[in-house]
């Protein structure tokens, strides 16, 4: 029977009855359709969120730099509002001199540093700026390089303010400014406000990096080149406010700071004399004329370091492996006296490696200058070398001719 054949056949699988296929296959696009249609919803729904939808063909790609980029300005805008508020209320409050706790009295510069500034810069500059890099992109990092003198008002903002914390800490100042906190019903306190120029820089340096991540294979050389200028002006405003924070804590040392040099690097380390086997926990500094050594303070709840021991940058040497251990390096007096040589365990190899090409160019420089002088010396030693049959006058009395020097 031809109807009993068909059906054995198709019960065995060789082939399908043409109306089922047909029906699976409608089935089949139809669950593909769908499929599709709901990923591209979640992209544009995403992209919504995140940034703009570029369409190649049939396929959306989500670029996150326009969320970004809005981001930076919503937070900018609300960051110079926070430095407003200050000045408005608490700045002011502090030059209308009533009842000024004694502490603080005549130290506007020490609490405040120069923020009225930074105000109106990111105000007045920065936030006109910033908005127009919405719809321009590429000019984000010429934001940042484009003002270059008027973000280093971040140095100096850290460098006055590097006691700050000390100064609010104390009982009088807390009660001088909380009755304003109270009557604006104010969530954050003062110390909470003076924090967010450095936790501005630290927005900033994330939002670089996330830029960074996403634009780099759309910009042209000059658009890299600024946003990479700008990631690393922002990186050395971020890491110069730490060390003239931690400087700032430094308790002891009876010299002038200001002498040493340009502070370098800071850093802690496990510090070991030779021949001895503990290990001691040091905050080190690293200056361009001193090495300095202290020790963190007992009271954690108020952090301090306590001057230790310092060496003359032209007093030492380096050797720059210990052993098999990537992370030490050794520095010692070129008397090579053992007493006076130091093991130096960082706590990574970058930090090790940072410290050591730091010390080795400071080294370089000093054995520079150190030829220069003395090449110097000798010229000046041969003129004054008496030529045979020639009489070098040394003190000529001047004539009429000649003027005496004032």
């Amino acid at each position: 029977n031809a109807d009993s054949d068909l059906d054995d056949s198709r019960q065995a699988g060789g082939w399908e009855d043409s109306t089922q296929s047909e029906k699976k296959s409608k089935g089949d696009s139809l669950a593909s359709y769908q499929r599709m249609r709901g990923r591209n919803r979640l992209r544009c729904y995403t992209s919504r969120l995140l940034g703009r939808v570029v369409r190649d063909g049939d396929l959306s790609v989500v670029l996150p730099d326009s969320f970004m980029l809005q981001e930076l300005v919503d937070t900018e805008e609300t960051y110079v509002k926070d430095l407003e508020h200050v000045c408005k209320h608490h700045l002011a409050l502090y030059r209308s001199g009533n009842d000024i706790p004694t502490v603080i009295r005549g130290r506007e510069r020490d609490l405040f540093g120069n923020i009225e500034c930074l105000m109106q810069f990111h105000r007045d500059m920065f936030v006109p700026k910033v908005r127009r890099c919405v719809k321009n992109p590429a000019e984000v990092g010429a934001c940042f390089a484009d003002h270059i003198k008027d973000l280093d008002q971040y140095s100096q903002f850290f460098g006055d303010t590097a006691r700050q914390e000390e100064l609010l800490l104390d009982p009088s100042v807390k009660g001088f400014f909380q009755p304003i906190q109270a009557e604006l019903k104010d969530m954050m306190n003062l110390q909470g406000y003076l924090m967010r120029p450095f936790q501005r820089l630290t927005r900033y340096r994330q939002l670089l990096e996330g830029l960074m991540k996403h634009m780099e294979p759309v910009l042209d050389d000059k658009g890299k080149e600024n946003l990479s200028f700008a990631l690393r002006l922002v990186k050395y405003q971020l890491r110069h406010s730490n060390d003239l924070r931690s400087l700032a804590l430094l308790r002891g040392f009876d010299g002038n700071i200001s002498e040493q040099g340009t502070l370098l690097l800071q850093e802690e380390f496990s510090v070991t004399e030779e021949k001895k086997a503990k290990k001691k926990p040091r905050r080190v500094f690293l200056f361009e004329q001193t090495i300095l050594f202290s020790k963190p303070g007992a009271n954690s709840s108020s952090p301090s370091f306590e001057y230790k021991a310092s060496m003359k940058m032209s007093d030492i040497g380096l050797t720059e492996t210990v052993g098999d251990n990537l992370c030490k390096f050794l520095i010692w007096y070129r008397k090579q006296k053992s007493k006076n040589t130091i093991i130096l365990e960082a706590k990574s190899e970058g930090v090790k490696a940072e410290w050591v090409h730091e010390i080795r160019s400071l080294l370089e420089v000093q054995a520079t200058r150190l030829r220069e002088r003395l090449a110097s010396q000798r010229s000046v030693d041969s003129l004054a070398t008496p030529t045979p049959g020639v009489v070098i006058k040394t003190d000529v009395k001047p004539t009429r001719r000649q003027k005496s020097e004032p």
